[in-house]
């Protein structure tokens, strides 16, 4: 399989994700999400990478991602997904019996500070939509995790963190803006402050139990028109939706705690 072309990827912030291969999971357990943090500190620590968000859930995963260099984003994603395959199939006595992911991972640029702030939300209530918890800081294995000891350390964002971001992201979202989020991303198109094209739910590929598809080619040849640079800049922030900022955005937690038991056999290496 040919790499990945890198070139343009550093200073850009992307929203990555990877789901399994259909009808499989790829954590049984709280241990199976504590070993992929694991893995993913491990990897982070040869292939520097800052983490902005993330959430694990048990068929996919989440991470928003802001490489500083082109070879990194391209480099730490591989790392980290074969080994965390490699892991699995070894700890679950199921090696050679095919793929763990369903392809390769979707990375889609976030370019703007609402689109960057709507896609950490749309990462960080995953468990909430899927009925897995109630509120975000409930679910142990994402980036708004209460328990430090299960939580990635996480990077100073591009811009400020609102003072009600915690009571926004246990909102409910409004479903149009949603639509269009999920439909750039089906369409691997980037994110971005202008207005989305339209979209539509339809069964069957989504994270959430629907997809977003455009409505007809038209639509299609818009979204992609939309990529184009814009001149107008970032649409400002709706007032409805956010408050004023915190000087400090960055809410990182400390790296994976030591109070993490290390496995007698840890198996291969990423």
């Amino acid at each position: 399989m040919p790499p990945r072309t890198s070139a343009g990827t550093g200073g850009r912030v992307f929203h990555v994700m990877n789901r399994a291969v259909h009808g499989q999971l790829l954590f049984n357990g709280p241990e199976d999400y504590v070993e992929f943090l694991e893995i993913v500190a491990r990897v982070r620590e040869k292939v520097p990478m800052r983490i902005l968000a993330y959430c694990l859930m048990p068929n996919h995963w989440h991470f928003v991602l802001w490489p500083e260099e082109d070879w990194q984003l391209s480099k730490f994603l591989q790392r980290m997904t074969t080994s965390h395959a490699k892991r699995l199939r070894w700890r679950t006595g199921t090696v050679g019996r095919g793929a763990v992911y369903q392809g390769r991972y979707k990375a889609v640029p976030v370019d703007g500070d609402e689109s960057f702030l709507w896609v950490v939300r749309y990462v960080e209530r995953n468990p909430i939509r899927a009925g897995l918890v109630t509120h975000r800081a409930a679910w142990q294995f994402s980036s708004a995790a209460s328990r430090e000891a299960w939580r990635l350390s996480t990077a100073a964002w591009p811009t400020d963190r609102p003072r009600n971001w915690a009571e926004w992201v246990d909102e409910d979202e409004s479903q149009p803006r949603l639509d269009a989020l999920r439909n750039r991303i089906s369409l691997s198109l980037p994110l971005r402050d202008e207005p989305p094209p339209l979209a539509k739910p339809v069964r069957g590929l989504n994270d959430d139990a629907a997809v977003i598809e455009a409505r007809g080619d038209a639509d299609i040849d818009q979204a992609v028109a939309d990529t184009q640079p814009a001149g107008s800049g970032c649409a400002p922030m709706a007032r409805d939706v956010m408050t004023a900022p915190v000087a400090d955005s960055t809410a990182a937690s400390g790296p994976l705690s030591a109070s993490v038991a290390p496995r007698a056999d840890p198996g291969p290496a990423p």
